[in-house]
Order: structure tokens, then sequence, then C-alpha cells
């Protein structure tokens, strides 16, 4: 038992946080998933500092597409964590908010495992605007 019922609840979250791989840094503008189940499909809900909204990746074919989804507040972000295994040499990264082209670099990660996408600067997500990152090779 973990006591009482809100720590009970809260104990449950955290295997769910821990399954998406979740992580957020509000003041640093950094949101990160590392799904450890779904294979090549995964979806989840997330929820941030001044908003929540949904995350989901698909893989396919040698095109791997990453998408957030906020459906409420405001979502800023410098830096985020969609997912993606160490990119090859040859690999192509788009990112897009709102139909536009966001420039945005790719950069091994911290653990040395993973890729990440760093924005020149802070790159603001309202509701009903997706933010996808789309992989190519």
């Amino acid at each position: 038992e973990c006591s009482s019922h809100y720590a009970r609840a809260m104990a449950s979250y955290g295997v769910y946080v821990s399954a998406c791989g979740f992580e957020h840094h509000g003041p640093k503008g950094f949101l990160g998933f590392r799904p450890a189940l779904g294979g090549g499909e995964f979806r989840c809900a997330f929820i941030a500092a001044e908003g929540w909204g949904t995350f989901t990746r698909s893989i396919r074919g040698g095109v791997t597409e990453c998408r957030i989804d906020l459906h409420y507040g405001t979502l800023r972000l410098n830096r985020i964590a969609p997912g993606l295994p160490r990119l090859g040499h040859g690999a192509k990264v788009e990112v897009r908010a709102a139909g536009r082209i966001i420039d945005a670099t790719p950069r091994t990660d911290a653990l040395g495992t993973g890729t990440e996408i760093v924005f020149p600067g802070e790159v603001r997500i309202n509701p009903g605007v997706a933010l996808s990152v789309t992989v190519r090779g």
C-alpha cells in the first residue's frame, strides 16, 4: 500500500510516466519521450507545465513520424527528445508546426543512445497547432 488514496493514485501515474519515458522541464523548454512500449506505433497523453496534449510516434518503412498535439494551454520548447534512435549520417530530419518548416538541429542526446531536436530559439505551441518531426533514412 502507498498510504492514502491520493498517494495510491499518484503511484500508478508514476508507472504510466515511466512507460512513456516522459520528461518535461518547463523553464528549460524541454519535452521528451522514450517509450518502453508500443514498438513502431506509440501514443500517449502528457501533462506539461502550462498545458496538456498527446504525443504520437509512427515507424513505417524507414520513415519515423513524431507528432506533439497540444489540446490545452501553451507549450514553450527549446529542445525535444521525441523518442528517436541515434541517427545515421544520411538521415534527413524535417520539423513542422502549423504547416511551416521550423529551423531545427538534430543532435545525439545526453545518454548517447537517441536523438534530440534543438531549436535556435523558443518555439511556442498553442492548442490546435501540431509540431511534427519526420525522419527519413
